[in-house]
């Protein structure tokens, strides 16, 4: 699938690149498209694409980084570096404009909170002298404000730029949609209410050769070997660990249309005290959750908004898949499919 979209931020970040040293951040919720906008952006640019894998401690991490280095910038073999300190002081030193992308930054945080720390110290003392453009991108926007944006963060004001990437609207669905194949103006609308604007799934729709509704039921979500079968308890899993059943328990709670603390916690384990926590990550780290209050309301301390479900593959996965698991779990992708067109357009 060829590039859409993101033209002003390609703009913002090529403004920065041109005017380096620049320190820019994107972030943005899961599958929203922040590696594919920095990978456009390194097109025919001299830099290095880094991804903060949180199975790695920092020591494998670096030595990772290093043999990249060692590639892209032709350096010896014998060149390494002790400390991920010493690997920062290399960055700085490198003596051309140079792009480092560290990819879900964030979860420095948990590996090696000391990097974060050290960056800042390096971009204060070096930073100015440099020649690099750097580009910190994570999926926790909850995270990412601890790390750039709350007044004690370590990185607070360091960055040039924050952006927040969003999904993309109907209108450039549609015309992703009609050049993957699809015409009909009812399936392409049916598509897009059931991914929304999140790049990556018209991603799967493309590799798995989907023209239609049904064929997206059948072939990405309703079979043994369905790219989208485990979505949503993947994507508690990677973020949640253990607990993430918690969470499940939480959204399926909304899938059935709870949607106040009360109501939540009498479907769930939890007590209505003990949710905040949980319903704050649900929607600052995954994005997949809001709050929405009256506009006559305070919206901090209203006691009328409501939670909802914003993404709309969680909530139709939380609808469909989650609260019929049993048949999904037997194969039954025959019945579960009929009940989707049964109760889709009211749905």
């Amino acid at each position: 699938m060829k590039f859409y979209g993101r033209q002003d931020e390609l703009s913002l970040l090529t403004m920065l690149y041109e005017n380096a040293p620049s320190f820019a951040v994107i972030t943005g919720r899961r599958r929203i498209g922040k590696t594919e906008l920095m990978k456009e952006f390194l097109k025919g640019k001299d830099g290095i694409y880094l991804y903060v894998d949180p199975h790695k401690n920092i020591d494998i991490l670096i030595a990772e980084y290093t043999s990249y280095f060692q590639k892209i910038l032709s350096l010896p073999q014998y060149i390494s570096f002790p400390t991920p300190e010493a690997f920062l002081e290399f960055l700085f030193e490198i003596d051309r404009p140079f792009v480092v992308v560290f990819d879900e930054f964030q979860r420095f945080s948990d590996i090696y909170p000391p990097f974060i720390s050290q960056l800042q110290k390096m971009w204060d003392l070096k930073g100015k002298e440099s020649h690099l453009f750097l580009i910190a991108s994570g999926s926790s926007v909850g995270m990412i404000q601890k790390i750039f944006i709350d007044a004690k963060a370590p990185l607070f004001r360091r960055a040039d730029s924050i952006i927040t990437l969003q999904p993309f609207q109907i209108s450039d669905c549609l015309t992703i949609l009609e050049d993957l194949g699809i015409d009909e103006m009812e399936e392409k609308l049916q598509l897009y209410l059931l991914f929304g604007g999140i790049i990556y799934y018209y991603h799967i729709l493309e590799k798995y050769n989907c023209h239609s509704f049904e064929e997206a039921l059948d072939r990405v979500i309703l079979s043994d070997l369905a790219p989208l079968s485990q979505e949503m308890s993947a994507m508690l899993i990677e973020e949640f660990g253990g607990i993430h059943m918690t969470y499940y328990e939480i959204l399926g709670a909304l899938a059935e249309g709870r949607s106040t603390q009360k109501t939540i916690a009498d479907l769930t384990h939890i007590a209505p005290s003990s949710l905040p926590p949980y319903l704050t990550e649900l929607s600052d780290i995954l994005g997949i959750i809001e709050y929405r209050a009256p506009i006559t309301e305070d919206r901090f301390h209203s006691k009328m908004g409501r939670y909802l479900l914003k993404d709309p593959f969680i909530r139709f996965y939380c609808r469909f898949i989650y609260r019929n698991m049993t048949l999904y779990q037997l194969g039954r992708y025959d019945l579960l499919k009929q009940k989707i067109q049964d109760e889709w357009n009211g749905f």
